[in-house]
Formats: C-alpha cells, structure tokens, sequence
C-alpha cells in the first residue's frame, strides 16, 4: 500500500522550503500583478462585451442572434467567464479588469499550493517540488493570469481535478464521495469556462476509474463513483442545452465546433500535405472560392458557406464535422503529419520548462511593454550574421535554455512512461499515478493538435506535465 500523506508529514526542512519557495513564488506573482496590471488579447472583446451585456441588461439571459451571421456571437462562448466579469464590474465597476486579473493569480496561487502537496504525495523531496513549482509559476500563467481570457481559470479547474486524483492514485485509495461532488463541480465550472471540457470529460472518469479498480472496489461502487463524479456535469450540460432551447427553439450546448472543424483541412493545405479541398462537397465548393492561410481561411470558408447555402449555426456545424471525419478517412497520413506539426514541440517544451521565455512573452504580448526585452533566437542569430557579436552571449544563452527545455520535454514523453510502466509492475501506486498524469497530459495536449493548438490551449497540462516530471527525475519510485 501506498504512504498516505498523514503518515508521512512534512519535516521542519520541507515547510522551511515551503515558505520561502511561496514567498518568492508570491512575490513575483503580486509584484507582476500590481506592476503591470491586466492587458487584452483579441479575444478578449468579446468576453468583456458579454460581460458588460450581463452587467447592465436584465434581459440578457433572453438574448440571442440566432440566423443573424454564421456565428452568432451571443452564443458562441460558455457565459462562465462572462459571469465573472459582470461580477467583478459589479463589485468594482472602475477597477474590475485589475479585480479580474487579481482572481485568477489567486487561483494560480492555490494551484501551485496543490501542486507543492500532491508532488509531497509522489515522494519528491524539498528541492525537486521547489523546482516543480518554481516552473509551474513562470510558465504561460505567467502572461494568462494577467489577460482578460478564461484560459486562467479554466487551467486552475483542470489541474485541481486532474492533480487531486493523480494523489489519491499515488496515495493507494479511492476518492471518497464527497470529494468526488466537488471535484464534479469544479470540472462542471471549467465547462462554463471552456466548452471544450465536455470532451474532456474522460480524462477524470479514467482517474476514478484507474484509483478505484486498483482499490478493488467492486464495478457497483466503482461506476457509483463515476456517476457521483458525472452527476453535476450532467446537471450543467443538461442547464446548458434547455436554456439555449429558450433561446433559439434548438438544444445544444456548444457551437465552437463548426469553425473548429475546418482547422485540420486548412493545416493540411497550408503544409501542402495534401488537396484536402478537392471533394464535391458544399465545404469543398466553398474552399475552391476562397483564399489565405490559417484564421483567415477558416473564416473565408465559414463565410462562404454562409453566403451560398445559408445554414443556421447547427447546420453548419453538421458540415464541417462530417467534412472533417471525411479528412481523416481520405488523408489519415496527412493528418498524422499536420497534428505533429501543430505540436510545435519547441514552443511546448518553452512553455512548460522555460521561465526566460515565458517573462519575454509577458514582455511581448503586455501592452504597457509592447516588445522582447532579449530579441527572438531568430532575431539574435540574424544580428551575429549581421556584425552585432555583443548579441553572442545573449543567443547562446537562449540557445542553452531552449536545449534544456526540449531536453525535459523529451525526458517527460520518453522516460516517465517507462519507469512508470516499470514500477506500475512492481505494484508501486507513485507509479500508476504518474502513469496517470503522463496519459491525461499527452491526450490533453494532442486532442488540440489533432484540430489547432495554440500555446495558451496547452496550459492546463503543464502542472500534470511538470510533476510527472519531477518524479521521473528525482528517482523516488518508492516510498
């Protein structure tokens, strides 16, 4: 059986470490909120016109441009993150942007104050959590907890869920039921946050599913989990689809899908992998009279299709979907190849184990900076070619860093599964549970580049990335 973290507390060493790691961790977090403050990304508008919607009209609720564009902006986005910014104009409607911005470090603080105890629960000693959730905090949250995006707080409810089970794996028990209805909750919110949670729906069940067979439960008590853990997320989707049957005369729960849907025809197309668009089909013919690359295709299309057949927002949903099973059985080759590349493995290794990088980004993407404080490592290369050897030290120095962070994620893809496997024979529940972390955060990561990845989509895998990694790298397979 596994040590339980009540048999093994931490030593007056490990809580010094603690304190002085959440200090500075806090420290940084605090001082970048208060020193620069919240910044918009593009789609930021949108969020904050429906939060101000909520704010301001009674009748919101009722709302909808339901046939007025291929996709109603009313109803494209779950109305969770809306919520909290009416919340907070509400409560501060001259500083709520910075109230904004001052929830979700908070969120990221508590994450990282779970993923300092559930790394205690795998085993890894003082200097190793320090490290994990150093790492942790100057990832992409770095940039995400200061942007009027649900990206922050959706990756805060993920990594709750996911991390929890993971310690309830590596600590050899069953979540009990009360624990189950809340972390129901918590991925019942990150649904309102992001719609892209219901399919993702799968990644706790397994959690359950892997803690309770190694438990021995029994299927009656193991599937009751399961149904304890489903029931809110059931009670949303079901809240969720009746309300937009009011509002448009249709059930359903989410319409990102149909613009969604085109990503992998248009990666195709753009790597000239294939002719994804030489089909007779409406999306096909639509293609055919448009042009660009990335975003810009993919709106030409949805645009097109709306100006020759006038589907409402399902329909058009219907179409892209079943254009985009038909790429997968017509280009499967293609495709593998797209999801590949849409990985970007550079710029995930940057994200999860590149604290430089990160805070150039923050730099980069902040309106009140607006530019890299330390140029590209393109940019540093071209500039040595140019004559500027005073930039020598600086690419080298960038060079290492992303060679150090490629070398961790290969080290997390390569190694963890295999020592896992290893120790998952052996019976060792540290290793199931991180056997666990590495399949939740590998499916998390592909199922976006199997349509579109973008950094920011990846971020709630990276605290189940990091502390797979510690284990794998500290060595403690045992208790």
């Amino acid at each position: 059986m596994g040590v339980s973290i009540r048999n093994a507390p931490d030593t007056v060493r490990d809580r010094r470490w603690a304190v002085g790691v959440f200090g500075a961790v806090a420290a940084i977090k605090i001082g970048l909120l208060f020193g620069l403050g919240p910044t918009l990304f593009p789609d930021s508008g949108l969020y904050l016109s429906l939060g101000h919607l909520i704010a301001h009209d009674s009748g919101w609720w009722r709302q909808n441009d339901w046939n007025q564009g291929p996709i109603p902006t009313l109803l494209l986005r779950p109305y969770g993150y809306p919520l909290v910014i009416a919340l907070a104009e509400t409560l501060a409607p001259d500083r709520y942007p910075f109230l904004l911005t001052a929830l979700q470090t908070l969120a990221t603080l508590a994450v990282l104050g779970l993923v300092w105890r559930i790394a205690g629960r795998f085993g890894l000693p003082a200097r190793w959590r320090a490290l994990v959730v150093g790492l942790c905090a100057l990832s992409g949250t770095s940039l995400f907890d200061l942007t009027i995006l649900s990206d922050s707080l959706y990756a805060a409810c993920f990594a709750v869920v996911i991390l929890g089970l993971a310690g309830d794996i590596a600590c050899d028990r069953a979540p009990s039921p009360g624990r189950l209805v809340l972390m129901g909750v918590v991925w019942a919110a990150s649904m309102t946050l992001r719609d892209v949670a219901l399919y993702h729906t799968v990644l706790p069940v397994a959690g359950i599913v892997v803690a309770g067979s190694r438990q021995r439960i029994g299927n009656r008590r193991l599937w009751g989990d399961v149904a304890l853990f489903c029931l809110p997320v059931a009670a949303v989707v079901a809240a969720v689809m009746e309300w937009n049957l009011f509002r448009t005369g249709h059930p359903f729960f989410s319409l990102t899908g149909a613009e969604n849907w085109l990503w992998p025809g248009v990666n195709i197309a753009d790597r000239g992998l294939a002719h994804p668009f030489d089909c007779a089909g409406p999306v096909c013919q639509a293609a055919a009279a448009t042009s660009g690359h990335g975003m810009a295709r993919v709106s030409a299309i949805v645009a097109r299709l709306w100006q020759t057949s006038h589907p409402d927002p399902l329909q058009l949903g219907h179409l892209t979907f079943h254009y985009f099973l038909a790429t997968i059985v017509r280009h499967p080759v293609a495709m593998v190849v797209a999801m590949l590349g849409n990985l970007q493995f550079g710029h995930l290794a940057n994200l999860v184990f590149n604290p430089f990088v990160n805070l150039n980004t923050l730099a980069h993407y902040h309106h009140d900076i607006g530019h890299r404080l330390v140029p590209a490592i393109r940019q540093l290369w071209l500039g040595v070619r140019a004559g500027h050897w005073s930039w020598s030290v600086p690419l080298l120095g960038t060079a290492l860093l992303d060679a150090a962070a490629i070398a961790g994620l290969v080290a997390f893809f390569t190694l963890t599964p295999k020592r896992a496997v290893q120790g998952v024979r052996r019976g060792e529940p540290r290793a199931a549970a991180a056997l666990y972390l590495w399949a939740a955060a590998v499916l998390f990561v592909f199922s976006y580049a199997a349509i579109h990845l973008e950094m920011r989509l990846a971020m709630p895998a990276v605290p189940a990335i990091l502390v797979a990694f510690g284990w794998t790298m500290s060595g403690r397979t045992h208790p």
